[in-house]
């Protein structure tokens, strides 16, 4: 059944054809549609997901893996999303380029466009995308998917995959730009910041700035169990 909230769309000739061509082909899979266009498939490692960000004239499509592993670094972003938006965590950055090159739009409005768009859906997630979701639940290989730029993906998934210099490295220079934003700001500005929980994550995992942790997890009502990057390995 689909769910309720997608049946109110304007776009009543997308709806049917997306439930005929897209729809079908991940039930099979055993995807369910969790959420309005969003789709995932959990096991006991985590979820796949996949994500239509729909809007008139054209979509996106978002897939990746969530690792259970990544549900701390995921977490320290959660309380910025909406009530209605998708969870979607560190999957808007997986996406593999055989599907999109983020942010590719796949044009929808016109019934021939449309029709290519979700043909070209269609191949890739009868193709690419089985293998793709299968080699991101290697640890290494998720850490080698994750773009340079997240730093926080990039050193949670180093930290498992047991590539700890890199790890560190990210989280290194993560912790950088906090101390940068510390300086430059006054203390109730900093812990209104959206970084500000993950500044505590990054000094309970470095063992570093513990003074300045403290105060910010008294402030903010932020205190997660965190191992110590210099426990593991």
């Amino acid at each position: 059944m689909r769910i309720q909230s997608r049946t109110t769309r304007r776009f009543d000739a997308f709806d049917r054809k997306f439930d005929s061509m897209i729809v079908s082909i991940l039930r099979n899979d055993g995807f369910t549609e969790t959420q309005p266009y969003v789709f995932t498939r959990p096991d006991l490692t985590g979820s796949d997901l996949i994500h239509f960000d729909v809007e008139g004239k054209s979509f996106i499509v978002l897939i990746g893996f969530k690792p259970n592993y990544m549900k701390e670094i995921d977490d320290l972003f959660a309380h910025l999303l909406l009530a209605d938006q998708p969870h979607t965590g560190g999957c808007v950055y997986l996406t593999p380029k055989c599907v999109s090159f983020f942010p590719r739009e796949y044009a929808c409005k016109l019934a021939a466009k449309r029709d290519r768009s979700f043909n070209m859906i269609v191949e890739a997630l009868t193709t690419h995308v089985p293998d793709w979701l299968a080699s991101l639940r290697i640890p290494a290989s998720y850490a080698d998917a994750v773009p340079p730029t997240c730093l926080m993906y990039v050193g949670r998934a180093n930290e498992v995959a047991g590539r700890i210099n890199l790890a560190s490295v990210a989280y290194e220079e993560q912790m950088r730009r906090a101390l940068v934003c510390w300086e430059m700001t006054t203390f109730s500005t900093f812990v209104g910041f959206e970084g500000a929980r993950e500044f505590v994550y990054l000094c309970l995992k470095l063992q570093r700035e513990l003074d300045k942790c403290r105060r910010v997890i008294e402030a903010i009502g932020f205190n997660p169990q965190v191992r110590p990057l210099s426990q593991i390995g």
